[in-house]
């Protein structure tokens, strides 16, 4: 579900944006601001994973994911759209950061790659029928229903989720929550964003744009500085150290910035 609402609203775009009479340059945070919220959390929910366990986290990110999805679908305005894809990110975020985590932990070894295996065709799937399904379900329903078709899914998950999803073990980490951390974090990924996308309309030399990118930097630099000090880190770049590691990181990075690259221009442009 996560996957598939990352590209199942890129089609609908101009449809949204002729349904409220705004520019594509505004409609566009429909998907942006999704994709901020659950690429920004994506290491608090990790590490509230950690802390608090993992079902209680899971079962209530697709609580969220899911008044977000009916928030998203009852939307009667372009900044309440916006704002409901907030919520509807932050569950997304938790299901993202502790689907994989719970096969790690749950699921003996010898089942374990299946079982991740098993994931990552579900989210490829999920990827790539988003377009098919969001323009169909466009073309002959409404955009709203690119939303509600979640709502029947989540609340099945929900409960589902809560009988099988086997019993919260002892937290792994007992440390504090890096808060300082959790926020710069999040700061310098929308200060990233946001000169990104509005630069072409603003100017990409205009003091907006330029000073955006420079508030961006400062803080990767802070939250770098931030992580490499703190006690009990969000993210541990001792990782990073190891090559395995490194590579493949850096191969589902630029694997994710091709994806990524190609989704909003065809809706547009076609």
């Amino acid at each position: 579900m996560a996957s598939l609402d990352s590209t199942i609203v890129n089609i609908s775009l101009p449809t949204i944006a002729e349904s409220f009479g705004v520019s594509m340059s505004e409609v566009s945070w429909v998907a942006m601001s999704y994709l901020l919220v659950l690429s920004g959390l994506l290491l608090v929910f990790g590490k509230l994973g950690d802390m608090k366990g993992f079902k209680k986290i899971f079962i209530t990110g697709f609580a969220v994911f899911t008044v977000g999805s009916l928030l998203c679908g009852l939307s009667g305005s372009i900044d309440a759209l916006i704002g409901s894809r907030f919520v509807q990110g932050i569950g997304a975020a938790a299901l993202e950061a502790i689907g994989p985590a719970m096969i790690a932990i749950y699921l003996p070894k010898e089942i374990r790659g299946k079982a991740l295996g098993i994931l990552a065709t579900v989210i490829s799937v999920g990827i790539a029928a988003g377009p098919i399904v969001g323009g169909l379900l466009t073309q002959y329903v409404s955009w709203h229903w690119i939303f509600f078709i979640n709502v029947p899914i989540g609340i099945c998950a929900v409960f589902l989720g809560m009988k099988f999803i086997p019993k919260d073990r002892l937290p792994v980490k007992n440390g504090a929550f890096d808060s300082p951390g959790g926020i710069i974090f999040f700061f310098a990924l929308a200060t990233l964003l946001w000169p990104i996308d509005e630069g072409l309309s603003l100017g990409w030399t205009s003091p907006a744009i330029i000073g955006s990118f420079c508030v961006s930097a400062i803080l990767w630099v802070l939250f770098i500085v931030r992580e490499t000090r703190c006690t009990d880190p969000l993210c541990d770049f001792d990782l990073f150290k190891n090559r395995n590691f490194l590579a493949g990181s850096l191969a589902a990075a630029a694997m994710m910035l091709a994806f990524s690259g190609v989704q909003y221009p065809p809706p547009v442009l076609l």
